[in-house]
């Protein structure tokens, strides 16, 4: 399969708006702590991650699907891995909330 195919890439943005929507979806539905200090960390990275996604993906699969046909293939695709990346940082860092402001034992003998 060609990686600059009409279909491919078709198939590839529908799989990254899934996935942005799975992201959301896990945010907002994200409980946080009951500690204070500990919740208000966790809100105020739920917000972060939020407006990332928004500004780094949302937007983005939106501008590129109102001017999809006037791009090349190849540019398409570039912007799709790109978004692609992003997704997976905003999921990693998603899934570090609910260990914030945790103790961890380091170096325990």
């Amino acid at each position: 399969m060609r990686l600059d195919d009409p279909a491919y890439i078709a198939r590839r943005t529908m799989n990254l708006q899934w996935r942005a929507q799975r992201v959301e979806q896990t945010l907002a539905e994200l409980v946080p702590s009951t500690t204070d200090e500990i919740r208000v960390m966790q809100l105020a990275e739920q917000k972060r991650l939020g407006k990332w996604l928004d500004d780094a993906v949302t937007a983005k699969l939106k501008a590129m699907k109102a001017d999809e046909s006037k791009r090349e293939p190849s540019d398409v695709r570039r912007s799709l891995e790109q978004i692609d990346a992003e997704i997976e940082r905003i999921e990693a860092a998603l899934e570090r909330i609910p260990s914030m402001g945790l103790v961890t034992d380091r170096g325990a003998s």
